[in-house]
């Protein structure tokens, strides 16, 4: 009799411990489902926006020493379909006393600043431009900066748009300030930088073109309209935008 409970007993052991192991490793898989059911998954990655364009920052940096005499710069227009040198400053890059840096080269962060931006409320003389600018402390452009610059600025604003932002305005045509001496090489006080497809038949045209100024004055409140590129006559029409280097 005793030996019949004993043996019951050791029965209902076994059949206890059994269906507490089977009720353990139920609980288990419950709680690695509802764990499974949890787990948030990392959303995809968003593609990065393409970038700005370079003068985006309102600076474009360029590199210089990458030629030896203008004629060189000059040849390196000339590859480029449709960049242009005007006339007359295809002749002053074609001569040997073109004005080049001696140094090794380096970069030079180039920036727009309007008349306006330079305190400028009045019509004003290219003389006033130069003094004001540098009192703000820039600099004129060399003309090997000026000629790096043409070749290098390949994302300028198309002039020719209808409805250009105020930035691409400035961008999309504008005057360099280059130094009296250098203004005497070329026989002009400024040059013009540009890129217009007005005339759409010969393709868009990314030009470089010395202009004098003499005693004419820019009027800081001017717009030149870009239907009118081609067809300049008066100095209030030209753009009021100077591209300078900041001094550091």
């Amino acid at each position: 009799m005793t030996t019949n409970k004993l043996y019951r007993a050791i029965l209902l052991l076994c059949a206890t411990v059994a269906v507490m192991s089977f009720l353990s490793c139920a609980t288990d898989e419950e709680d690695d489902t509802i764990l499974e059911e949890v787990v948030i998954q990392p959303e995809p990655k968003k593609p990065s926006p393409p970038p700005g364009p370079d003068w985006a920052d309102n600076i474009i940096t360029i590199r210089t020493g990458r030629y030896q005499t203008g004629l060189q710069l000059l040849q390196a227009l000339d590859n480029k379909w449709n960049f242009a040198a005007r006339r007359r400053m295809r002749w002053d890059l074609a001569d040997p006393d073109f004005p080049m840096s001696k140094s090794p080269g380096g970069v030079v962060d180039v920036t727009i600043v309007t008349l306006l931006e330079a305190g400028f409320k009045k019509p004003v003389t290219i003389h006033q431009i130069r003094e004001r600018y540098r009192e703000l402390g820039y600099r004129p452009l060399t003309l090997e900066e000026a000629v790096e610059l043409r070749l290098q600025f390949t994302d300028q604003p198309d002039s020719s748009e209808k409805k250009p932002t105020e930035q691409e305005r400035h961008w999309s045509y504008f005057f360099v300030l280059i130094s009296e001496e250098d203004a005497e090489f070329l026989l002009g006080d400024i040059l013009l930088l540009y890129r217009s497809s007005y005339r759409r038949e010969f393709g868009e045209e990314f030009g470089i073109a010395p202009t004098s100024a003499g005693r004419r004055k820019f009027n800081p409140f001017s717009v030149l309209e870009p239907s009118h590129f081609s067809l300049i006559r008066d100095m209030n029409e030209l753009p009021i935008s100077f591209a300078c280097v900041k001094v550091k």
